[in-house]
């Protein structure tokens, strides 16, 4: 079909591609925000995991989360890799190891934010997973 990619047929998806067909623009923003929920979710589990091991990690982990939300919506200027939370996760993958001095010690502890995005992508799989298995719970014939 003339002035598609790829020419067949089909709604368009985000990618501007129709190779997809159940691929519709509403399904990508629920995917969207679905992974920007799972994201926000395991960065809040993740927050209370720093806080009872590392309390200094948690001070970095809290400020990187004021400084990079991820919004529910694309209102305004938002876009989808801030919706999805993309953005937040990429941010912390380019981030080089910072030293945060101890409070009361004549020390500092290393936080490493690419193995923060890690431990951040293994919460939210696993809180996928369990998202899942209760959908198939309760949607399971009697």
């Amino acid at each position: 079909m003339a002035g598609q990619k790829d020419g067949r047929g089909g709604p368009r998806n985000r990618t501007n591609r129709t190779h997809d067909p159940y691929s519709t623009p509403l399904r990508d923003a629920n995917r969207d925000r679905l992974y920007g929920f799972l994201t926000a979710r395991a960065a809040w589990t993740l927050l209370i995991y720093l806080q009872e091991i590392n309390k200094a990690g948690a001070g970095f982990w809290t400020e990187y989360m004021s400084t990079h939300p991820i919004p529910y919506h694309y209102g305004g200027e938002g876009k989808i890799a801030d919706v999805s939370g993309e953005n937040f996760i990429l941010g912390l993958m380019n981030m080089s190891p910072t030293n945060i001095e101890e409070k009361y010690r004549d020390n500092y502890i290393t936080v490493d934010p690419p193995a923060l995005a890690v431990r951040l992508l293994d919460i939210r799989y696993a809180l996928g997973l369990s998202q899942i298995q209760a959908h198939a719970l309760f949607t399971a014939p009697p």
